[in-house]
C-alpha cells in the first residue's frame, strides 16, 4: 500500500485498524499532538479549534462530494422519516351515504344507508358524514430511509505525505 496523504480517508474491509490511522468515528484529538493533520481539517468536523479538533463521523453516512449548500464537513439526513402531510401526494377520500333504509345489499351501485351501515341504498338524500366516520389512517411511525448498504471501516491517516496546495 502506498504511503497515504495525511488526512486521507480510505476503506478497508476488515475491522483492525492500521498503525498510524483512526477509525472516521468523530473522535477529538488534540492538537498538539495531531498538528499536520489540525492544519488540513481545523474544525470542520468539530472540537473546540485551540486545543482540540474532531476526525470525521461516517458512522451510519454517506460521504459526498462538498458544494455551496453543502460544504465540507456538512452532515444531514436522517434514517428514519414519519411523513407529515406535506409530504404525501395530494389526494381524498369521498364516501357518500344516505339517509334513507337499506334497499340492496348490494354496495356498488348505491351508498350508505342510514343503517345497518354495511347495506347499501339506491335512494334518498345524500348528506355529508358527521365527523369521525372516516378517520385517519396510518401509525405516525417512522419508517427506514437508508438505500441498500454494506458496511466497511472508514479510517483517517493520522501520518503521511502532507498534501501540497
Amino acid at each position: 500500500m502506498a504511503e497515504p496523504f495525511t488526512g486521507e480517508v480510505r476503506m478497508f474491509a476488515f475491522e483492525l485498524v492500521p498503525e498510524g490511522w483512526a477509525r472516521c468515528d468523530g473522535q477529538i484529538l488534540p492538537i498538539s499532538q495531531n498538528q499536520a493533520l489540525y492544519s488540513l481539517y481545523g474544525k470542520t468536523f468539530g472540537g473546540d479549534g485551540m486545543r482540540t479538533f474532531a476526525l470525521p463521523d461516517l458512522r451510519g453516512r454517506v460521504a459526498i462530494h462538498p458544494d455551496r449548500e453543502l460544504p465540507q464537513g456538512s452532515s444531514g439526513g436522517e434514517a428514519e422519516h414519519v411523513l407529515n402531510a406535506y409530504e404525501m401526494p395530494a389526494h381524498t377520500h369521498r364516501l357518500r351515504a344516505a339517509n334513507a333504509p337499506p334497499s340492496t345489499n348490494d354496495p356498488s351501485r348505491g351508498v350508505l344507508a342510514g343503517a345497518p351501515i354495511w347495506i347499501a341504498a339506491k335512494h334518498g338524500n345524500v348528506e355529508a358524514l358527521a365527523s369521525g366516520t372516516v378517520v385517519p389512517a396510518g401509525m405516525h411511525k417512522p419508517h427506514a430511509n437508508m438505500q441498500p448498504y454494506l458496511t466497511v471501516s472508514f479510517c483517517v491517516s493520522l501520518v503521511g505525505h502532507y498534501p501540497r496546495r
